[in-house]
């Protein structure tokens, strides 16, 4: 990639177009202060120290040995004259040429990758390794570094995207002692060519590099709630200190530099038992850090949602909410808290069951809910239903949490989902069917805001907090009984009353609400839309099709188009978290695939049938 930096940049393209163009804008400002309060090398030629090479001048100084043959032929036949020069200093000497040493030809870093450098302190060493690259390359010396905890490591030469991935890798539990010190000193001393040397990390090693008067930067996070910030107090040997403080790039840029700049780290798959593969369509929980679906013998499986393709990808969780035999279907599934709310209809009876389990309970009024005949009746000719989110609203409270849910089976629309309230109050337990609806879950700017999608007579609507009030009607949706209303995250382009949602209007179009606008996207033909996504690096929503054959979904925006791998077997469930640029979706034979799109990367791959790997 190559960014178009300002012309005081330009000098740094090479260094920062190793990165996507929004880290290299981030670390350009960092790296460049930091470069001002380490200066330049020091490049000074030490001309009287190279090996000999010859003869390269004459001179009024230097031993007799070299001194001219046209002298010592004055001796011979004027010995007085001789004698005079030689007292007046007027004999001529050839002068010894030799290979020049340039000083500084190799600079060194020294980094700590101690406890007290992780976090915001290694967004700083990442800036300084490209500083201190540059600033090698612009002496025409060799930049080389390692890590203070690894003696025995081999130092990493230059800047690059292994070398990089290496300084993030790097952890260690131990501070930096003076004996791994010493050991890197001597190996630096031994090495001539080392005239420059650092050492990069926290308060420690700062002290051990000014005891030996070498030059130093000292890292700190400044902790303070209130600011986004770490400071670099620079020692530079021979020169003035200089401090700076450094405003960090916004959380998600950090994020993405930590864990994997370069977008190219793929994600282990993990191969389970039968018995966490899925038995239904796919669900994010309302945190969006769990993905859930049915299991084959009626439990509830909920799999990992990593934070990048280099975390661990974990295995998947199976909870067994009833004896297999009593072929009981869980009809919603939600997480809160520590725990999961399931609720279920025994028997197909006559009430719901709300349950918990992996967990404590946070405060949800499980028990027994009753039906009417008719809502019955709805689910008794439900086939096959879909899993349900169930969520907690924020006017839950200890005595009785208020859920919502959305349930197979429609009284007044057939074939269509509904919307369902439920609470316990001092009068006993009580649903409240709300039954020309279907559920999505969405958060806007705080996350005390929860959207629940409502479909209605005259096109689509919604209700915040899952409440019973008028719902807003949505501009521009329509009701035709296709594709629907799909919400999705909206990073920060969604509309602040509505999130991001998007609207099927008829003829191929589909109408997004952003924050600033109402876009139209056409979806293209033939492929089918499963949801709606915004991403930061593209900074415009886009729609998620799966193409044609059910191999491939792609990511369709107003001017840009991203597609996920080809699957291995048809594509069968899709679902786009709320609360992260994330897809989900499962196949045929059994695969879960959890793919970022602001890593473009998956993030974790289950692999149908074997054992964990």
């Amino acid at each position: 990639m190559t960014i178009a930096l300002p012309a005081a940049l330009a000098s740094w393209a090479p260094h920062l177009n190793l990165f996507p163009d929004d880290l290299a804008a981030a670390l350009a400002p960092l790296a460049q202060r930091l470069d001002a309060a380490i200066g330049p090398m020091r490049t000074h030629d030490r001309v009287d120290e190279g090996d000999p090479d010859g003869f390269s001048d004459i001179g009024r100084r230097g031993p007799y040995d070299r001194l001219l043959l046209s002298e010592w032929l004055l001796a011979d036949d004027a010995p007085d004259e001789f004698l005079r020069r030689a007292a007046m200093g007027e004999h001529g000497f050839l002068q010894l040429a030799r290979r020049t040493r340039t000083g500084g030809r190799v600079s060194f870093a020294l980094f700590d990758a101690g406890p007290s450098q992780i976090g915001g302190p290694r967004i700083a060493h990442l800036a300084l390794l490209i500083a201190l690259a540059r600033r090698a390359e612009a002496a025409k010396a060799r930049f080389e570094w390692a890590i203070v905890q690894r003696p025995d490591m081999e130092p990493e030469v230059g800047l690059t995207e292994s070398s990089i991935r290496a300084l993030l890798l790097a952890r260690s539990s131990q501070p930096p002692t003076s004996e791994m010190w010493h050991q890197w000193r001597e190996r630096a001393t031994a090495q001539s060519d080392v005239d420059d040397f650092w050492a990069i990390g926290g308060a420690r090693l700062a002290r051990l590099a000014a005891r030996d008067g070498a030059s130093g930067v000292e890292v700190r996070d400044e902790l303070d709630p209130e600011t986004h910030q770490i400071s670099a107090h620079v020692h530079r040997a021979g020169r003035a200190d200089a401090h700076v403080v450094l405003d960090l790039p916004a959380d998600a840029l950090c994020a993405r530099l930590l864990r994997d700049p370069f977008a190219t780290a793929v994600a282990a798959p993990t191969k389970p038992q039968a018995h966490v593969a899925p038995a239904s369509n796919l669900l994010f929980t309302a945190s969006g850090s769990k993905l859930i679906a049915r299991a084959h013998d009626g439990g509830l499986i909920a799999y990992p949602v990593p934070n990048s393709p280099r975390s661990g990808p974990g295995y998947p969780k199976h909870y067994t909410a009833f004896p297999s035999h009593t072929k009981t279907t869980i009809l919603a599934a939600g997480r809160i808290g520590k725990a999961y709310v399931i609720i279920t209809r025994p028997g197909n009876g006559d009430a719901l069951l709300v349950s918990c389990i992996g967990g404590k309970n946070a405060g949800v009024a499980v028990g027994a809910y009753p039906i009417d005949v008719g809502y019955q009746k709805a689910l008794d000719d439900a086939v096959n239903p879909p899993l349900s989110p169930c969520f907690a609203t924020p006017q839950s409270n200890p005595a009785g949490s208020r859920l919502v849910i959305g349930l197979p089976g429609n009284i007044r629309m057939p074939g269509r989902c509904s919307i369902a309230t439920l609470y316990k109050d001092a009068k006993g337990a009580h649903l409240n069917p709300i039954y020309n609806g279907a559920v999505f879950l969405a958060t806007l700017n705080t996350p005390h805001h929860i959207l629940c999608g409502l479909q209605a007579k005259d096109g689509w609507s919604v209700a915040l907090d899952g409440s019973e009030r008028t719902p807003q009607n949505i501009p521009g949706a329509t009701d035709d009984n296709s594709p629907g209303l799909f919400m999705g995250y909206a990073s920060a382009l969604g509309n602040e009353r509505y999130g991001l949602v998007a609207a099927y209007k008829g003829d191929g179009y589909w109408s997004v609400l952003t924050n600033s606008a109402e876009l139209s996207l056409k979806a293209i033909p033939e492929c089918r839309v499963v949801g709606v996504i915004a991403t930061r690096r593209y900074q415009t929503p886009a729609l998620v099709l799966l193409e044609p054959g059910a191999r491939r979904l792609r990511v369709l925006g107003a001017s840009w188009s991203h597609v996920l791998p080809i699957a291995d077997a048809p594509i069968e469930h899709v679902t786009v978290s709320h609360a992260a640029p994330i897809i989900a979706y499962s196949t045929t034979n059994g695969e879960v695939i959890i793919y970022s799109l602001e890593h473009e990367a998956i993030l974790y791959r289950l692999a149908p049938g074997g054992g964990a790997s």
